[in-house]
C-alpha cells in the first residue's frame, strides 16, 4: 500500500511539473509562454523591448499568435486570434502614448479609420504607470480589445483597424526601432 501510495504522489507531482506554464523572460519582465484570448489558448511569439530616445526603457512587449510566425505581413494580415502585451517599466502619460498611436497610424493607416483611431485614444484616458500591463486583444468577428492592467477599456470591430494597429509594432517603422519588432517575431 505504502509503494503504490508513494508512486501515485509521484505521478501527480511529474503531472504538476509537466502542466506547469512556462514563462519567457526579458529585461526583467517575465511573460507566460501561452494566453488565453477569447477562448483559445495562443502561445507566445516573442518579446521585444520598447525604448524611447535609444536608451530610456518604456515597455516590454510579447506577441501572441495562433500561428507562430518570424514574418511580419503575416502575423499582422492573418485574421486569427492573437494579443500583444505590453508591460511598461516605466510611467508614461496618456498624452504620451496616444502620441504614440498617433505616430503609427500617420504610417499604417494616415487617411482612413479616422473614427476607430479616436475611439482608441480614449482607451487611454489616464497615465500608465511603471508594473501596468496593458493587453491588445483581437478575436475575428468581435474586434481589437484593449484591457489595462485587466479592466476592459472597449473594443473596435474590424480586420482592418487590427491590421493598422498591428502594423504600428510589426511594420516597417516600429516605434523605438526594429529591434521591438524582431524581438516579437522571435528573431532576436
Amino acid at each position: 500500500m505504502k509503494v503504490c501510495t508513494a508512486t501515485l504522489v509521484l505521478a501527480l507531482a511529474a503531472l504538476v511539473l509537466v502542466r506547469a506554464p512556462r514563462a519567457a523572460e526579458l529585461d526583467g519582465v517575465t511573460l507566460p509562454d501561452s494566453a488565453e484570448v477569447g477562448g483559445a489558448t495562443i502561445p507566445l511569439n516573442g518579446l521585444g523591448l520598447r525604448k524611447a530616445f535609444v536608451f530610456a526603457k518604456v515597455y516590454v512587449a510579447g506577441l501572441y499568435l495562433q500561428t507562430k510566425t518570424t514574418n511580419a505581413n503575416s502575423a499582422t494580415d492573418t485574421d486569427e486570434t492573437k494579443r500583444i502585451a505590453m508591460h511598461f517599466v516605466r510611467p508614461i502619460s496618456h498624452e504620451q502614448m496616444n502620441e504614440g498611436m498617433r505616430n503609427g497610424f500617420a504610417i499604417t493607416a494616415p487617411h482612413s479609420l479616422t473614427k476607430e483611431k479616436a475611439e482608441l485614444e480614449t482607451f487611454f484616458n489616464k497615465p500608465l504607470e511603471e508594473g501596468d500591463i496593458c493587453n491588445i486583444d483581437y478575436v475575428p468577428g468581435t474586434g481589437t480589445t484593449v484591457a489595462i492592467n485587466g479592466k476592459k477599456e472597449g473594443t473596435i470591430p474590424g480586420a482592418a483597424f487590427m491590421r493598422a494597429l498591428w502594423g504600428i509594432w510589426l511594420g516597417s517603422d516600429p516605434p523605438g526601432g526594429t529591434a521591438l519588432r524582431d524581438g516579437m517575431l522571435g528573431k532576436s
